[in-house]
């Protein structure tokens, strides 16, 4: 995946993010932690991990609203 794509994965992140417990701090939190851990572990496939990442919470504004 080159760089263009992860900018559009992350803007599609951005414009899910309508839940303050879940917004983009939360998500970048999410994604260093990962990084930190995938640097001691072997064959780490960083294109799914960040995208992983990325969008971990993209559904779950409308799972709020059904009580989930």
């Amino acid at each position: 995946m080159n760089w263009k794509a992860f900018e559009k994965t992350e803007a599609y992140m951005l414009s899910c993010m309508n839940d303050s417990a879940h917004d983009k701090e939360h998500i970048y939190r999410g994604l260093y932690t990962a990084l930190d851990i995938a640097a001691y572990e072997q064959d780490v496939d960083y294109e799914i991990l960040i995208t992983a990442c990325l969008l971990h919470d993209i559904g779950r504004g409308g799972l709020l609203f059904q009580g989930v």
